[in-house]
Order: C-alpha cells, then structure tokens, then sequence
C-alpha cells in the first residue's frame, strides 16, 4: 500500500444565521441556479447585479409574478431598526454546526488521478438542514465518485445532504485530475447550511421601504427579470398595501405571469400585499418582454392605509445579438489548382459574442488542402471557434478546396453563437481536363497480294472532362492498297481518309477501322494523325506499315 501523508485542513464553513424564519419561498441560496445565455459575456453578466432567471418550475414559482414573503431585513436594505429588548424568549434550540475533514496524499506521481476523501460532520446537537457541500480544486479537475454530482460549466460542484441530523456524517469520495501545466494540487472545501429563528416585538410609526431591481443589461431574446422587494422597516404592521408596476413603452409583461391585476394601461398591473409585519419582507418577481424597446424601466408604485406610499424606479438597457457572415471564392478554377475562400463574420448586434462557430463547407468531391490557424475537420466541413467577438468586431477564416471531378461546386459558409446565426454561399467552378491517348495497330503484319488487312486505331480519354473536336487522318500508301470498308463516318480526300470530327468522353474510348485490300507488292505505309481541343496546336503523329506479299 502507498505510503500516504494525510492532512487535516482548516477549511471555511459557511454557516448562515439570521434572526429570522423564511415564510412562503426559499431562501436565494436553495434558488435553482439560472441558465447562462451562451452569448452573453462574462463582465456583462457580473455586472446585472441580478442572475438571469430559471422560468417558471412546477411548485417553485420564482419568477411567475406571485408574492412571496420573508420575515427579516430586506437583500438590500438600509442600516437595521435596533431591536427593543425582549420580555420573554422561547426555549432556544441547539445551534447545529458542521465540520469538514479532506484527506488527500502529500505526494503524488504526476499524470495519475489523486484519490480526495471529503467527510462532513454534524458534531452538534442540533439537526442541519439543507446542508450543502462546495468543492474549488487548483490545478485539477474534479471527477465525482461517490456520490455523483453534476459538474455545471463554469461552476464547482456541490453535493446537497438535505437534512444532516446530530451526530450523523456523510463522505465523499473523488478523484482529481491534475492539469497539463500543474505542478501542484490543492483542494478547498466549504460547507454551507441553514439555521434561523423567527422573532417578533412591538414596533410603533409605519415605515416602508420599496426596491426594484433590474439587470443593467440584458439579451433582447432573454425574458428580463424583474425583482420587487417590500419591506416594513418601521414598528407597526402596514395593512391595505397595494404595490403598482408600470412598464415602459416596447415591452410587455411575460404571458405566464399568474398574479397581478390588469389595468386599463396594458404596460401596468396591480398586485395585493395585503397587510407588511414588522420586519417582513415581501418579494415579487415577474418577467418582462423585450417588443419593440431598447431601454426599460419599472416603476414601482406601493400605496397603502394612513397615506403611507413609496415609489422606485429602475433601468435596464437591452442589447440585441446579430451576426453576419460573408464568403468570398474563386469563381472559376481548373480541376488542378485549389480554390480559394474567405469568411469574414461580423458582430452586427449591440452585445459582445461569445464561443462563435464558423464552419465551411467541403462539397463532394473536394478535399481540404488548406485552413488557417485554429480550424478542424470533421465530417464533409471545417470549423473554428472564435472566444470573443465584440459589438462591430470582425473575423476572417480561409481555406482552401481541390475537386477531383468538374463542374460547379456550392461552398456554404455559416456561423452560430447561442440562438443568433447566418449562413452565405459561394459557387465556384472546377473546370477538368481532357487526357487523351491513342494506339495504332493491325490485325497481322503482311497482308498476302489481293488479300484484306485491318488497321485499328484506339483513342480514349482518361481526363475528368470530355476531349472536344477531336479529328483524326489516315494518309494511305498510294497504289499499294484499295479501301474496302472505314468506320465510322468519314469522307475521302484523295489518297487520304478524314474521319468525322468526335466527342470522346470522360473515360470512354473511341475505336476507328480500315479495311484494306493489297494491290501491289512492298512495304505500305500508313500516316495517322490526330487533333483535338485538349492537345492545342501540338496534334500526334504516327506512321505505321504492313509488306504486302506474295501469296
């Protein structure tokens, strides 16, 4: 067995106290975590001060326009009333807490996963609820063993043990996975959980206070998330309240809002709070629309008995994603030089993108004979991905494509980043060659006096496109040998025979014939010729004989 070094840490844990019992919703940190948009930049999403929001869930209505209640200082609140003294206070429960111990190797061979023992540990004698456990390595990634978690993009897992009674521990067992460049591995662990009491005292002049909360910015194609808070920051509880939320022009309030009351004005509704205890904070959250604007604002209105009434407004600017692509090529090429082609992709839109795809196509074919830095190929196409492009940035790709066959080719060039995208094409044509060959030859090499002889001539074309006008001559011994038969068409111009001008196609073979008789005794020489478009002016030539002979 490896010897192992195993240290206990001192780790972090978080233990959150408040004087106060959450009533009618969870607190934020048990809030489902909210589904990134793929296009949004990281700074710009730190900088909304308020998470882009889940839709609504079955039994965890966050954002579908109904009131929840918390007794407690409001997220945001002013400096806290002071608190009169108490006459009387319930039994006081134990206050539970947690440790956690993490055993790791103090040395390890590089390259190998490092086994990560996690124990947490109620050694209180009060129950911990929702109980959560955070792990942040350096250096290594996480590969959950037991139990399983799943590992968001951009986040550290979490395990979530509920309820950990007194006395009770749970463990976790992992593996880390160092990093390329890592020389060293470490570990931080936190433990979270919850543990609150409710109190209540004898307050006297009504006071409330209300907030509304919007992202800075926000995607056009997102829902926009708006957040209420009302709370009594006075001593007496506040009956009657009516809170009034009214929209700018060019936005409406998302279709599965169940609460609220409309009004005459479509960009306005009316919610019932009902009566504010002292120290209580109510919070609506609904989701507004982007139609036609760019600049949102929310006012909110809260009225309520002895003519109390307090107002809020906040802003947000909607950014709009665009995206444009662009292909250039050549238009014409022959099947033996590549064709060249630029995509250039622009952010047309008002927020920055990010991970943007670009893909070019390759067409049947075509083979890929160059890319610049950063792209792959992968199934008929190549891709790159671009990080980060800007509002008004743009990026150019290149590649090039080698057809094996003529003919017109379409190239497509597309790009994506989250739900925006484009697509342009580009159309080139691969003019082929035509490769011609030929043979002459006869059926015997003498031909007896007043006997027939055969001379073939074979022309056949290994090109990628037809051979056009393609001539062929035969010049014949005059007075050696008489014509019998010639196929195919021809016509006869003195002692020489023309043959009809031909099409030969991609490889296909053409075969000529002449049937001779011999006339007289000698050596009979035969002069072919041949032309075509693929042989421009250097046509061939060939000479070719046969001895007529004596029986």
């Amino acid at each position: 067995m490896t010897r192992r070094m195993k240290f206990r840490l001192v780790l972090i844990c978080g233990l959150f106290l408040s004087a106060s019992s959450v009533v009618g919703q969870p607190p934020p940190d048990d809030r489902p975590a909210a589904p990134s948009s793929p296009v949004i930049d990281p700074e710009i999403q730190q900088a909304q001060n308020l998470e882009t929001p889940a839709l609504t869930r079955p039994g965890r209505g966050y954002w579908n326009g109904t009131l929840t209640s918390q007794v407690g200082p409001p997220p945001q609140a002013a400096a806290p009333v002071e608190a009169r003294p108490v006459q009387s206070l319930p039994p006081q429960p134990p206050t539970p807490a947690v440790s956690l111990t993490v055993l790791i190797p103090r040395d390890h061979p590089p390259g190998q996963d490092i086994p990560c023992t996690i124990k947490a540990a109620n050694n209180s004698g009060g129950d911990a609820h929702k109980v959560v456990v955070r792990i942040e390595p350096e250096g290594a990634d996480i590969i959950p063993i037991e139990p399983k978690t799943a590992i968001q993009p951009g986040q550290h897992p979490t395990w979530n043990f509920k309820t950990l009674k007194a006395g009770e521990s749970q463990k976790i067992e992992l593996k880390l996975h160092p990093k390329a460049d890592a020389t060293s591995v470490s570990v931080k662990a936190f433990v979270a959980l919850e543990h609150g009491q409710a109190v209540k005292t004898n307050l006297s002049e009504p006071k409330l206070q209300v907030k509304t909360v919007v992202p800075k910015q926000h995607p056009a194609d997102d829902p926009i998330p708006v957040r209420v808070t009302i709370h009594n920051n006075g001593r007496v509880a506040i009956s009657g309240a009516k809170l009034t939320q009214t929209i700018s022009e060019g936005f409406e309030f998302h279709k599965d809002i169940a609460g609220g009351e409309k009004t005459k004005q479509p960009s306005q509704r009316l919610w019932a709070v009902g009566t504010v205890q002292p120290g209580e904070t109510k919070t609506l959250q609904y989701l507004v629309t982007a139609t036609k604007g760019r600049s949102l604002q929310v006012m909110s209105v809260l009225a309520a008995e002895n003519k109390v009434q307090e107002s809020d407004t906040a802003e947000s600017r909607i950014l709009e994603s665009g995206l444009k692509v662009q292909i250039s090529g050549d238009g014409k090429t022959t099947s033996e030089q590549p064709a060249q082609y630029e995509a250039t992709v622009t952010n047309t839109g008002t927020m920055p993108l990010t991970n943007v795809r670009v893909t070019g196509s390759i067409p049947d074919e075509c083979r890929l004979t160059k890319m610049t830095r950063g792209g792959k190929e992968s199934q008929g196409q190549v891709y790159w991905t671009i990080p980060k492009l800007a509002p008004g940035e743009s990026q150019s790709v290149r590649w090039g494509l080698l057809s094996s066959g003529g003919g017109r080719k379409q190239v497509r060039a597309a790009a994506i980043a989250g739900r925006v995208e484009d697509t342009a094409k580009a159309e080139t044509v691969f003019q082929g060659t035509a490769i011609l060959h030929w043979n002459t030859s006869f059926d015997r090499d003498t031909v007896a006096y007043d006997q027939q002889g055969v001379m073939t001539i074979r022309v056949s074309n290994s090109g990628s496109e037809p051979a056009a006008n393609v001539k062929l001559s035969v010049e014949l011994p005059k007075s050696l040998v008489s014509v019998v038969q010639v196929s195919p068409a021809y016509k006869k111009d003195g002692e020489k025979i023309i043959f009809d001008t031909r099409t030969v196609a991609a490889g296909k073979a053409e075969t000529f014939t002449i049937t001779f008789k011999g006339e007289q005794f000698g050596r009979a020489f035969f002069n072919a010729k041949l032309s075509a478009d693929a042989l421009g002016d250097k046509p061939l030539g060939a000479e070719k004989y046969v001895e007529i002979v004596r029986r």
